[in-house]
Order: C-alpha cells, then sequence, then structure tokens
C-alpha cells in the first residue's frame, strides 16, 4: 500500500538509466509505503549542475508532502549539487 503524499525518487548513475534498479526502487518505495519513480538525465551530456537543475524541476512537478531521494554513484552527487544550488529545500 502507498501513500501519494510520500514519493521515492531514484537519481541513477554514470552511465545508467534507472532502469536498472526497478527491483530496489520497488522494494525500497514498498517499504517506505510510497510510489516510485525514476529521474532520468543524460549522466554523459550534461554537466551535473546542469542535471541538479532539471532535477529540481522535476521535483517541483511532483505532488507530495514528503520526497525521498536515492541517489547510486553520479545521481549522489547530483542531489548533493541540488541542496548546494537551492539551500531552502529541506533535505
Amino acid at each position: 500500500m502507498t501513500d501519494s503524499s510520500r514519493v521515492l525518487v531514484f537519481v541513477h548513475g554514470l552511465w545508467f538509466s534507472g532502469h536498472e534498479a526497478f527491483l530496489l526502487r520497488r522494494r525500497l518505495a514498498r517499504r517506505l509505503g510510497a510510489a516510485d519513480r525514476r529521474f532520468a538525465y543524460h549522466s554523459v551530456r550534461a554537466s551535473i549542475s546542469e542535471s541538479a537543475a532539471a532535477l529540481g524541476d522535476y521535483l517541483g512537478g511532483l505532488r507530495a508532502d514528503r520526497v525521498d531521494l536515492v541517489g547510486h554513484s553520479m545521481g549522489g552527487l547530483v542531489i548533493v549539487k541540488l541542496f548546494e544550488r537551492a539551500p531552502l529545500i529541506r533535505p
């Protein structure tokens, strides 16, 4: 059972798309009682700053009271950069 006010967003690493983490994403979301989403970005063509800005835009479009971010490898760096760029967002 999921609570639509809580969303888990998976941010993939370099050279990946996020599809490979489907089972992990699904299990984590189920354990949290959250809906699961995948944020896809161009890990090779875009800079980490550009990807962080795109992640911020993506998160702004979600309808949720709580968002849990899970980053794999470079995805974690994208999340950290997002918090550096937008200090008003609470980690």
